[in-house]
């Protein structure tokens, strides 16, 4: 066996990974949108709703989001387009109720 595994290739090349739990409930997803190019790793619970997203833009801008039962981002840590780093909190209607730090108004227009 142990030669069979040596002999194996050491990588796989595909556009998208699943990985679901023995009920066949979605638990993990790695890959590239089709049409957007983010490259998005997703984390799900045991009904199968996302819950996490780790996610690279096409611009090589990464986020990680937390997502509620009703998949709404909640929370969500990102880097603006000047390598500023920003934590956001959201409410249940998607409007951002923290911000922190709290760049100046001005200054987010110029680097989104």
């Amino acid at each position: 066996m142990e030669k069979l595994i040596k002999e194996m290739n050491k990588s796989i090349t595909t556009q998208d990974i699943t990985v679901v739990d023995e009920k066949g409930m979605l638990r993990i997803e790695l890959l590239v949108h089709p049409t957007e190019g983010r490259t998005i790793l997703s984390l799900s619970d045991t009904n199968g709703g996302p819950r996490i997203g780790l996610i690279v833009l096409p611009d090589g801008i990464p986020a990680l989001q937390l997502i509620d039962k009703k998949n709404r981002m909640r929370a969500e840590l990102t880097l603006l387009s000047d390598g500023r780093p920003i934590l956001r909190f959201y409410d249940a209607k998607g409007k951002i109720i923290l911000e922190i730090p709290e760049y100046k108004e001005s200054d987010q227009k110029k680097v989104r």
